[in-house]
C-alpha cells in the first residue's frame, strides 16, 4: 500500500547567491551548498519576493494592486517545488513544468502561484521561481559595464538548477517544460530564442500571451539613455565612464534605487524603464535576426493569446473612456502604439492607416466603440501579431529540427465573471486562462462548465509537457500548426478548431504596415559579434628571437612575452617585443642629424618583458592617448621600435608586415601607448610600431647643410630599412610591407611613398588615415620660414642666431626639456615643418604628385566623419550656442589670415561658399551657421586635400580605396568634445587596434564597449587584414562591396557597424574638388606687387587689381564657369572687377 503523502511543497529553495554588492547588475552566481554545517534547509516558508518597481504611472498601475504576502529583498533568488509524491511513487520520474511569472518584468513572484492541482492532477512536478525585476533585473548601460538581462540570466540559472537537482524530487531532468504568462510568456519565448540555450537544458516551452519581438526588448542606445537618466537622479552621472556610473549606482540603497527608477518616464507599452536589452550574449543581435536564426525550432512549442488582451490597457489614463473623433483615435494610436511599434519618420501616416482599419466598420462617431478599437489595436500589436510571428518562425525553424508547434485562442468568459466594460469587452481578458491552467476552477468549482474546461486545459498542458503533444484519447483533438493550414484550437466549453487566427489583423501588422513605414534608424545589418573572452592576455610564456639579417649576420637576441589574443581577434598567440633599439641614441653630436643605425643589441639577450619604452621628448599632456593612460616617460634615447609577431603555426610561412607611424602633429605621441597584439592577431601580420623624433629635435631646420631638418622623417626611413633587413627573424615578409600612418604619422607615411628612390622596394602598400602630404599644415605660406622658427627657439633658450653652425652647436647642448618647453604653438602649421631638403625630399609634395614621380603602391585613404570637431569647438566662444553669420564670417576671416595668402579674397569666397549658397549638406541640424563652420574646416583641412591626393594616386593603374569613419564611440579620443560632434579625429584609433576586445587595463578610464563598437572594430580590422594580405580591401563582413576610388564616381566606403559603399558624387565631392583645387587656388594666390602688375606679361592676362588677382583669360573663363555654380554673390563681385580690368 502506498503511504506516500499526496503532495509535498518545498518552498524558498535558493538557487543563486544573493545578488547584492558587486553581484548587483551582474549575472547570478550558483548557490553554494548549504549542508556544510550538517543542517538541512528549512523549506517550509516562501522566500522573500524580489523588489518590484513602485508603480504609479502609465497603464499598468493596477498590476501592483496585489500586495506582497511576504517580505521583499534583493536576496530573493529562490524557487518552489510542488511534488505529487504518490504519483512519483507509482509512475517514477515525472515531467517537470517550470513556471515563469508575469508582471511586466517589474512586479510579481513565483510565490503567489499554487501549483498543487496542476502537479497532482497533471501528474507533473511544478516549479515556480523568482527572478530580479525592474531596475535590479534589467538595468543596462548598453555596453560591457552593465549589459543587462540579469532577470533572464536568473531564469536560466534556475532552469539549470532544476536540470541538475530535480531528480532528487522525483522529476525527470530530460523532460523539462517552461511555461509562463505575459512577461513570463515573453521570458519563455526569450529562453527559446537565445543561442545560449539548447534542447539539452529543456525540451518544451509554453508561452501564454507573451512573445519576443522588438517592442519587448530595448536597444542598447535606449538602455544607455535610461541608465544615464537614472544616474542623474541618483547623483551618479559625474563620470563619463559607464564603469564608474555602475559602481556608483551599486552603492545606492535598494529602496532609493527603486524609487528613483519609478520617476523615469516610460513608453506606453513599457511596464518599466528597464526591460530586456540587446546585450551581445543573451540577445547577440537585433531581435528579428535572433528570431530568424533558428534556435527556437529545436523545442516543442505551444503558444496562444486571449480574445481581449487589451484589458491590460483599460486603466490607462491615456485612453479616455469615450473618444469622439477619428482624429483623436489616430492621435492616440500614434502616441501610444505606432511610436513604439515603428521608430519611424512617418508615424502619422501609419497611425492613420491603423485608425482607419480599426474604426472603418462602425464609423468614428461612437466614442465607446472608438475606445474599444484602440484597445483592440493595442492587443493585436503587442500580443496577437507577435504571437503569430513567433509561431510562424517556429514552424519555419522546424523544417530542419524536430520540434512540434501548437497554437490556441482563449475567448471564454464565464457568466459569473462580468466584464467591467461589457459594451466593448466581452471575451477573455489578459491572463484569464491562468486559473484554468493551474486547475483553480477544477478545485473550486468541480463539475461546472468552467471546472470542466479547467480540467481539459490542465490535461492539454500536462500532456504537452509529458511528450510534446497535448492530445490523448478521450479529449478533443488539437491539430498541429503548420504554414499550410495554420490550424489552431479555440479553448472554450465547446472546443472548436479553425484556421488562420485573426488573419486580417495579423496581416495588417506583420505584412502591410512594415511595407509603408519609413524607419528612422533601420537595422541595416546584423550586430551579432563574438563576446570578449576573459583573461586572454595573461602573460605566461616568453619568446626568444635571434635577430639576424638575410645574410645571417646577427644583430642580437631579444626576449619578449607572449599574449593570447581574444578569439574574436583571431585568437592567435602574439610575441611582443617592446623597445628594440633601431638607432643609436640621437644625443650630443647626433642631435639634429639623421639616425645612425644600431650596430648591436649587446652580447646578452635583451630582455624586453614588461618594458614600456620611453617616448621621445615632448609635452606628454598634448597627446590624448598618453594623457588618458597617464604615460609621461620621455627620453632623448627614444629611437626604439616594437614588434608584435604571431607565433602560432609550425611551418615556415612568412607573414605580411604592417609598420605603424603614430600621430601627434609632429610634436607629440609615441608608439608605446598602442597595444598592437590584437591588430597582429586579427590581421595575421607582424606589426611594427616605433618612435621618431618630434618637435625641434625631429624637424628643426636652418635651411642649409648645417641642419637640413626632417630628422623624424629619416627616423621613419631607418625603421623601414631595419624592417627590410631583420623582420624575417620575427616571421615577417620584407617584401610585403604595408606602411600605415595616422594623423601627422600619415603625412610621414605618405612622404615616404613620395621619396621614390629612397624607399623603393621597402613599401608594398600604404594606408593614410586622417592626413596626406597635401595637408595645409605642410605648407602654410603665412607662417614664418623654418629658419626663422629655428632662430626664435634659439633666442628663447639663450643661443646665438648669427651663424647656423654656432646656433645649432649651442642648441645641441641645451637640455631637451628646454627645447620642448619653448616650442611654439602655431595655427595651421607644424611648429617645425617638414622641408624640401634636396635629399630625402627633393621637391615639394604637391610638385611630386603633379609629376607622378611617386611610388605606384596600393593605397587606402581614410578620413573621419567630423575630423575637425575639436578645432571647430575651440574657435567658438561658446560651443553650446549657435553663432551668428557675422561671427562665422569673422572666424573664417581669422583662419584665412592665419593660413592663406590674399586672405580677404579667400575669406569672401569661403563665406559665400559655405554660408550663402546652400550647396553643402547640413552638418548640424540644430544650428546651420555652426554646421557651415564645421563643414568649412572639415573640407579645408581634411576632405579636399585627401580627395586631391587620392585622385593623384588613382591616376595610376594601382587600386586606391577611400573610406570615411562614421561611427561615434562613447569614449572619445579627444576629451571635452561638444554634444554635436560627430566621429572626430582619433576616434577611429581604438577600433583600429581592437580595443573593444582588449582585456588590457587602460589607465583609470575603465572603458566599456557596446555591440556597435565591437562590430565596428571587426569591420575595420577585417578590411585592413584583407588589404595587408591581398592589396585589395575586399568585401566588408557585412557583404557590401567596396569599389575602387576613381574620378568618375569618387566611390568610398562609409565605415560604421554596417558599412556601405557610397558615391562621393552624391555628396558633392566633385564640386568640392573644383572649388578648393581650382577656384580657391586661383583667388587665394598672393597679391602681385606693383611691378608685377605693370610689367608686360608674356601672355594675355586679366588683372583684378582691387582683389590682387592675376589670371589668364582661360582661367578667367574657368572662374566664370565655377562661380556660376557656386555663388551669384561672388560672381557679381568678381566679374564686375574682372571685366573692368581686362
Amino acid at each position: 500500500m502506498n503511504t506516500k503523502p499526496v503532495l509535498s511543497i518545498y518552498k524558498g529553495i535558493p538557487y543563486a547567491e544573493a545578488p547584492i554588492g558587486q553581484l548587483r547588475f551582474a549575472k547570478p552566481q550558483p548557490k553554494r551548498p548549504w549542508l556544510s554545517n550538517g543542517t538541512a534547509l528549512d523549506a517550509t516558508e516562501y522566500g522573500p519576493i524580489c523588489i518590484p518597481g513602485l508603480f504609479g504611472q502609465g497603464m499598468y498601475r493596477t498590476l501592483s494592486a496585489q500586495p506582497p504576502t511576504v517580505s521583499q529583498s534583493e536576496d530573493c533568488l529562490t524557487l518552489n517545488i510542488f511534488v505529487p509524491d504518490a504519483v512519483v511513487a507509482d509512475e517514477g520520474p515525472l515531467p517537470v513544468m517550470v513556471w515563469i511569472h508575469g508582471g511586466g518584468f517589474v512586479t510579481g513572484t513565483g510565490s503567489n502561484t499554487d501549483g498543487s492541482v496542476l502537479a497532482e492532477v497533471g501528474r507533473v512536478l511544478v516549479v515556480t521561481l523568482n527572478y530580479r525585476l525592474g531596475v535590479f533585473g534589467f538595468f543596462s548601460t548598453g555596453d560591457d559595464a552593465a549589459p543587462g538581462n540579469y532577470g533572464l540570466w536568473d531564469q536560466r540559472l534556475a532552469i539549470i538548477w532544476v536540470k541538475d537537482n530535480i531528480a532528487s524530487f522525483g522529476g525527470d531532468s530530460e523532460r523539462i517544460t517552461l511555461f509562463g504568462l505575459s512577461a513570463g510568456g515573453k521570458g519563455v519565448a526569450m529562453q527559446t530564442a537565445t543561442p545560449v540555450n539548447n534542447r539539452t537544458l529543456f525540451k518544451r516551452a509554453i508561452s501564454q500571451s507573451g512573445a519576443t519581438d522588438d517592442s519587448a526588448v530595448n536597444s542598447p542606445e535606449t538602455a544607455a539613455m535610461r541608465s544615464r537618466q537614472l544616474a542623474d537622479l541618483l547623483g551618479c552621472s559625474d563620470s563619463m565612464y559607464s564603469t564608474h556610473l555602475v559602481d556608483c549606482v551599486r552603492r545606492v540603497s535598494a529602496k532609493n534605487l527603486a524609487e528613483a527608477s519609478n520617476q523615469l518616464p516610460v513608453e506606453f507599452v513599457d511596464f518599466s524603464p528597464f526591460y530586456p536589452t540587446i546585450d551581445g550574449e543573451f540577445f547577440p543581435d537585433y531581435i528579428p535576426n535572433v528570431l530568424t536564426a533558428g534556435h527556437l525550432g529545436q523545442y516543442d512549442f505551444l503558444t496562444g493569446v486571449n480574445s481581449n488582451e487589451g484589458t491590460l490597457a483599460q486603466s490607462s489614463d491615456k485612453i479616455p473612456s469615450s473618444i469622439e473623433s477619428y482624429e483623436q483615435v489616430s492621435a492616440i494610436i500614434e502616441e501610444l502604439l505606432v511610436s513604439t511599434f515603428c521608430k519611424c519618420t512617418n508615424a502619422r501616416e501609419a497611425a492613420d492607416e491603423v485608425a482607419f482599419y480599426y474604426t472603418s466598420e462602425q464609423g468614428s462617431s461612437d466614442g465607446r466603440l472608438n475606445r474599444g478599437a484602440i484597445l483592440d489595436a493595442f492587443a493585436d500589436v503587442l500580443y496577437t501579431a507577435p504571437c503569430l510571428n513567433n509561431v510562424n518562425l517556429h514552424v519555419k525553424a522546424n523544417l530542419t529540427s524536430r520540434g512540434s508547434t501548437y497554437l490556441y485562442f482563449f475567448p471564454y468568459r464565464p457568466e459569473d465573471e462580468p466584464s467591467s466594460e461589457p459594451d466593448i469587452i466581452t471575451g477573455a481578458g489578459h491572463g484569464a486562462e491562468v486559473p484554468y491552467v493551474f486547475g483553480d476552477h477544477l478545485r473550486d468549482s468541480p463539475g461546472t462548465e468552467k471546472g470542466n474546461l479547467s480540467s481539459l486545459i490542465l490535461r492539454y498542458w500536462a500532456n504537452f509537457a509529458r511528450n510534446g503533444n497535448p492530445n490523448e484519447d478521450g479529449i478533443p483533438y488539437w491539430p498541429l500548426y503548420d504554414l499550410a493550414n495554420e490550424s489552431y484550437i479555440i479553448l472554450q466549453p465547446d472546443i472548436d478548431r479553425r484556421r488562420r487566427l485573426q488573419a486580417g489583423q495579423v496581416a495588417a501588422w506583420l505584412d502591410y504596415l512594415p511595407r509603408i513605414i519609413d524607419p528612422s534608424d533601420p537595422n541595416k545589418c546584423s550586430l551579432d559579434v563574438p563576446m570578449p573572452s576573459l583573461n586572454v592576455s595573461k602573460h605566461n610564456r616568453t619568446r626568444t628571437v635571434e635577430v639576424t639579417n638575410r645574410n645571417g649576420e646577427m644583430l642580437g637576441t631579444v626576449v619578449g612575452e607572449v599574449r593570447l589574443s581574444d578569439h574574436a581577434m583571431g585568437g592567435l598567440q602574439v610575441a611582443c617585443f617592446m623597445g628594440i633599439p633601431y638607432a643609436e641614441p640621437p644625443v650630443g653630436g647626433l642631435r639634429f642629424k639623421p639616425p645612425k643605425p644600431a650596430s648591436s643589441l649587446g652580447e646578452k639577450p635583451l630582455d624586453l618583458r614588461g618594458k614600456v619604452p620611453a617616448a621621445c621628448p615632448q609635452n606628454t599632456t598634448k597627446d590624448p592617448w598618453m594623457a588618458r593612460i597617464g604615460f609621461n616617460t620621455t627620453s632623448e634615447d627614444c629611437l626604439t621600435l616594437n614588434v608584435y609577431a604571431p607565433v602560432d603555426g609550425e611551418d615556415d610561412t612568412t607573414l605580411p608586415v604592417v609598420v605603424m607611424v603614430h600621430s601627434g602633429d609632429l610634436k607629440s605621441g609615441t608608439s608605446s601607448v598602442y597595444e598592437a597584439n590584437l591588430l597582429a592577431s586579427m590581421s595575421e601580420a607582424v606589426v611594427v610600431s616605433f618612435n621618431y623624433r618630434l618637435g625641434p629635435l625631429g624637424f628643426l631646420s636652418t635651411e642649409d647643410v648645417v641642419s637640413p631638418g626632417n630628422y623624424g622623417l629619416y627616423d621613419a626611413l631607418a625603421v623601414l630599412q631595419w624592417v627590410n633587413k631583420f623582420i624575417g627573424s620575427f616571421g615577417g615578409d620584407p617584401t610585403q610591407v604595408t606602411l600605415l600612418g595616422h594623423g601627422a604619422g600619415s603625412i610621414l607615411a605618405h612622404l615616404l611613398v613620395m621619396t621614390d628612390e629612397t624607399t623603393r622596394g621597402l613599401i608594398k602598400r600604404a594606408v593614410s588615415l586622417s592626413g596626406t602630404v597635401l595637408s595645409p599644415y605642410m605648407q602654410n605660406p603665412v607662417q614664418s620660414a623654418p629658419l626663422d622658427r629655428a632662430k626664435a627657439l634659439a633666442e628663447k633658450v639663450g643661443c646665438t642666431t648669427e651663424k647656423s653652425e654656432a646656433m645649432v652647436e649651442c642648441l645641441r647642448h641645451r637640455p631637451a626639456a628646454d627645447l620642448v618647453d619653448n616650442t611654439p604653438e602655431l595655427s595651421f602649421s607644424f611648429p617645425f615643418p617638414i622641408v624640401v631638403d634636396g635629399n630625402i625630399l627633393k621637391e615639394s609634395p604637391s610638385e611630386i604628385l603633379q609629376s607622378g614621380m611617386f611610388q605606384d603602391v596600393e593605397f587606402i585613404f581614410g578620413i573621419v566623419q567630423d575630423e575637425q570637431a575639436a578645432l571647430a569647438a575651440s574657435f567658438l566662444e561658446d560651443p553650446t550656442r549657435c553663432p551668428t553669420e557675422e561671427e562665422v564670417e569673422q572666424l573664417i576671416g581669422t583662419i584665412c589670415k592665419e593660413s592663406l595668402p590674399n586672405p580677404d579674397v579667400a575669406s569672401l569666397a569661403l563665406t559665400t561658399e559655405y554660408l550663402d549658397n546652400g550647396r553643402h549638406k547640413p552638418e548640424d541640424k540644430n544650428c546651420s551657421t555652426r554646421g557651415a563652420f564645421r563643414r568649412f574646416l572639415h573640407d579645408y583641412l581634411t576632405v579636399a586635400p585627401t580627395l586631391q591626393a587620392a585622385l593623384h594616386h588613382a591616376s595610376t593603374e594601382t587600386p586606391v580605396h577611400l573610406y570615411t569613419f562614421d561611427h561615434i564611440p562613447m569614449d572619445r579620443y579627444q576629451a571635452g568634445l561638444p554634444h554635436w560632434a560627430g566621429a572626430a579625429f582619433g576616434d577611429d584609433l581604438q577600433f583600429l587596434f581592437g580595443e573593444p576586445y582588449s582585456s588590457q587595463p587602460q589607465g583609470e578610464s575603465q572603458k566599456s564597449y557596446r555591440l556597435k563598437d565591437k562590430k565596428t572594430t571587426l569591420e575595420l580590422m577585417y578590411l585592413l587584414s584583407n588589404f595587408v594580405h591581398k592589396g585589395s580591401a575586399g568585401v566588408p563582413k557585412s557583404v557590401f562591396a567596396w569599389p575602387h576610388f576613381e574620378r568618375s564616381e569618387l566611390c568610398y566606403l562609409s565605415v560604421d557597424p554596417c558599412p556601405e559603399a557610397r558615391s562621393g558624387v552624391d555628396d558633392g565631392w566633385k564640386h568640392k574638388l573644383r572649388f578648393w583645387s581650382e577656384l580657391l587656388a586661383t583667388v587665394a594666390k598672393p597679391r602681385p606687387t606693383l611691378s608685377d602688375t605693370t610689367s608686360m606679361p608674356s601672355d594675355p592676362v586679366c588683372i583684378i587689381g582691387t582683389l590682387g588677382l592675376e589670371i589668364s583669360p582661360e582661367t578667367a573663363s574657368l572662374l566664370i564657369e565655377i562661380l556660376l555654380g557656386v555663388s551669384v554673390a561672388i560672381f557679381a563681385i568678381l566679374m564686375t572687377l574682372a571685366f573692368s580690368a581686362c
